[in-house]
């Protein structure tokens, strides 16, 4: 299965533009809050009636995302506010670009594909501004997980001066940013730099404004193929292996094991495998183990990255967990990609922002797998972590952890349902 990963000029290019862009999309959600008076005690007398509610909710949502309201002049923080709203209309647009490059852009009422032309002729139809306001609207609705529908930032309005660059950024990007498999991922390292670089040159104890910023390491591809390859993979080829064991005693090579191990449609290229000295003979086995205490059928694993970040391993390994549910189910790529969305792939993360770009990657890669259709709710919240994993692992045969101990969870996880079924 190839896949296309970003070039380092394009990656460079990528970088320099996501910079720019957090700057000029924070100028103009600061200016936009500003209008409204947000941060004011009292309303300002030319807000109409609709902007009124607007600065309420405003304020209000300012207060969740850990903006301090001073009880005594009534005058509130908007830090944290004027982040997520420049976060939330910059990414908007961006995605809308993704969805358009690779033809998935959709029309919420007639479900057909747009392009952004056709995006330009409704604006011209429906007197709105540009083609980016139809995009960024029908982008929107195809992504409720990313996008709430009853987010205030989004009824935020920003200048049209500053609206124009961020769609310049936007439009100047190469088309080829927006077909590689780790863009996405790069595009949120990238807006997070200035809060890691700050927090690292302060020297200070990491709080929780800092600790998802600091944290961030980018996984590179080929890690997460390996690791996937030797767990998952290695678990898959060895039922292969035990249904035939003539394979396992004759097979060339590692190369041919390979070959002979990965299902329909996918490759387990970073397969590692191990030959046993038996006297004269030997059998051949996956290096990593053929993991006998994990189910018999791949509808039963329960894929869970406890750290997610934007999505990674959860990309990788819902291509694998379709794959393995084809072979074994005879599923169509449609019904596999609902199967393994619903009953096998789980994600945590403590930074939502993180959450909400994995739940972006994954429904790309769920897409260009099984084509467009509509999708399950993904299994990624944001917090409430330990509640989560009891709620979930305790009805789990197995828990595959990418990062930390799988064994480990594994017994915890057993035991919990053992001890919950008696």
């Amino acid at each position: 299965m190839s896949q296309h990963y970003i070039a380092t000029p394009l990656r460079r290019a990528l970088e320099k533009t996501i910079k720019e862009a957090r700057i000029v999309a924070e100028e103009g959600a600061a200016d936009a809050i500003r209008r409204l008076g947000v941060a004011e005690a009292k309303a300002p007398a030319y807000l109409s009636d609709s902007e009124k509610e607007l600065r309420r909710s405003l304020r209000a949502h300012a207060r969740t995302l850990g903006d301090r309201l001073d009880s005594d002049l009534n005058e509130q923080e908007v830090k944290r506010l004027v982040e997520a709203a420049a976060y939330a209309h910059w990414h908007r647009m961006l995605f809308a670009r993704f969805l358009a490059e690779r033809g998935l852009l959709r029309h919420p009422e007639h479900n057909v594909p747009v392009t952004l032309e056709d995006c330009r002729e409704i604006a011209q139809e429906e007197e709105l501004a540009d083609a980016w306001a139809v995009a960024e609207r029908y982008a929107a609705s195809m992504l409720p997980a990313v996008f709430r529908i009853d987010d205030p930032v989004l009824s935020l309005t920003l200048d049209p001066a500053q609206g124009q660059t961020l769609h310049r950024l936007v439009t100047d990007l190469d088309g080829d940013v927006f077909q590689a498999e780790d863009s996405l991922g790069w595009t949120y390292q990238f807006w997070r730099v200035a809060e890691k670089d700050a927090a690292n040159k302060a020297g200070v104890k990491i709080g929780a404004d800092e600790i998802s910023a600091v944290t961030q390491l980018f996984t590179e591809p080929y890690m997460v193929r390996f690791l996937l390859h030797n767990t998952l993979g290695a678990w898959w080829a060895g039922k292969v292996l035990a249904a035939s064991p003539t394979l396992a005693q004759r097979a060339l090579d590692e190369d041919a094991l390979r070959a002979a191990c990965s299902p329909p449609g996918y490759s387990f290229d970073m397969l590692r495998f191990v030959k046993e000295v038996d006297g004269d003979d030997g059998r051949w086995r996956p290096a990593a183990g053929e993991f006998p205490g994990w189910p018999k059928e791949a509808r039963a694993i329960t894929m869970l990255d406890p750290c997610c970040g934007s999505g990674h391993f959860l990309t990788e390994a819902l291509a694998i967990l379709i794959a393995l549910r084809k072979a074994e189910e005879g599923l169509s790529a449609p019904d596999a990609v609902v199967a393994a969305l619903s009953e096998n792939l789980h994600g945590l993360e403590i930074d939502g922002r993180c959450v909400q770009i994995a739940a972006f990657a994954v429904a790309l890669t769920a897409w260009r797998i099984g084509g467009w259709q509509a999708l399950p709710q993904p299994h990624m919240p944001g917090s409430a972590h330990r509640r989560y994993l009891w709620k979930n692992s305790r009805h789990s045969r197995t828990v595959i952890l990418t990062c930390g101990s799988a064994s480990r969870l594994y017994t915890v996880c057993s035991h919990k349902h053992q001890s919950s079924a008696a």
